[in-house]
């Protein structure tokens, strides 16, 4: 009886024990919000390079390029937005090149 309660015991605290592990490993890094600025003009951006195929209605989807592709820019125009000073980028006149079709 005595080495049942001691194997659970034992299982119990390496579960613990691991469950602290992943939960100590998954815990979020910290991101920095971009500034409304920034959001506003690559929003912009994305709208002039990706138009709606209805005007006035964008849920009839993009005329160019798709969900994936409009995400990529966005994020793209982002990153270069928020590049340090002296990388020629932060002023905002490298955008993303609107896509090709």
């Amino acid at each position: 009886m005595r080495e049942h309660v001691v194997q659970f015991s034992l299982r119990k605290r390496t579960l613990g024990l691991l469950t602290l592990m992943i939960a100590a490993a998954s815990t979020p890094t910290t991101v920095n919000a971009i500034t409304l600025e920034v959001a506003r003009k690559c929003n912009a951006a994305a709208a002039k390079a990706f138009p709606p195929r209805v005007p006035g209605n964008p849920a009839a989807g993009s005329a160019a390029g798709s969900g994936a592709d409009q995400r990529t820019y966005y994020n793209k125009c982002v990153a270069d937005a928020e590049a340090p000073q002296g990388t020629g980028k932060a002023d905002g006149t490298n955008r993303p090149s609107a896509p090709s079709k």
